[in-house]
C-alpha cells in the first residue's frame, strides 16, 4: 500500500476547529506523521502494524523526538483533531472544547422475572 506524499488534514463534516488551518499533518515514507504547527515541526505521530493500530503523539523539540508520548488513541484522525482543537500544546484555557452528547434521562431496564405481579 502506497502512502500519499501530499499534507494531509483530518475531515469532518461539522464546522471545522478553531486551530485547524494551523495544524498540518505530513506523511512521511515509514507510513507516520510529521506535525506541523505554523510551518515548523512540533511533533511526531507514529503507529504500529497490530490491530488494532495505537497511535503515539511525540513532541519534537530542537528536531529531536521525545521519549515519551503525550497521547494514545486508536486512530491517527482522532489525535490530529485533538491538535485541531489545541490541545497538548495551546493553554488549558485556550483549547476547543468538544460538546459531550448526553441522554435526556437514564432509562432502566428491569428483567420480567423482577417486575412485581399484576
Amino acid at each position: 500500500m502506497q502512502i500519499s506524499a501530499r499534507p494531509t488534514r483530518a475531515t469532518t463534516t461539522a464546522k471545522p476547529f478553531r486551530y485547524a488551518h494551523r495544524v498540518l499533518a505530513v506523511p512521511d515514507r515509514a507510513g507516520n506523521y510529521n506535525i506541523l504547527i505554523d510551518g515548523k515541526q512540533r511533533f511526531r505521530l507514529e503507529g504500529d502494524s497490530q490491530w488494532p493500530a495505537q497511535w503515539r503523539l511525540f513532541p519534537v523539540v530542537d528536531g529531536e523526538r521525545a521519549a515519551n508520548c503525550v497521547a494514545i488513541d486508536n486512530e491517527h484522525w482522532d489525535i490530529v483533531s485533538q491538535l485541531q482543537r489545541g490541545e497538548h500544546w495551546m493553554p488549558s484555557s485556550d483549547v476547543e472544547r468538544v460538546p459531550q452528547c448526553s441522554e435526556r434521562g437514564a432509562t432502566y431496564t428491569r428483567f420480567p422475572e423482577y417486575l412485581p405481579e399484576r
